[in-house]
């Protein structure tokens, strides 16, 4: 399976991992499972390769960046991502506080 990085093309909502075997399929996926573009149109999403990420395939559409410690930590520690904004009381509890930049 291919994971693909998803975004709207005006960086309002946010980034998504998807695995998909084609680019439309990884962007229907966002599109229909992820609240992070609820009120997007399909021609305001934009989907890119992340073949670095296609080894971590669990099975599962969608990486679950606040809900998986493991893919959290990886993202932060290995691919350089952070939140959004800065949330003392999420920052606090955060596995992968030691490597976030923000």
């Amino acid at each position: 399976m291919k994971a693909w990085k998803v975004d709207d093309r005006n960086a309002e909502y946010g980034t998504v991992i998807v695995f998909a075997p084609t680019r439309g399929k990884a962007k229907a996926i966002a599109l229909r499972n992820d609240v992070t573009f609820e009120d997007c149109e399909w021609t305001d999403l934009r989907v890119y390769r992340f073949p670095e990420y296609d080894k971590y395939y669990d099975g599962s559409e969608i990486v679950d960046f606040w809900y998986s410690d493991e893919h959290r930590v990886r993202l932060v520690r290995d691919f350089g991502w952070s939140c959004v904004e800065q949330i003392e009381s999420y920052c606090e509890e955060c596995p992968a506080k030691q490597w976030c930049l923000t």
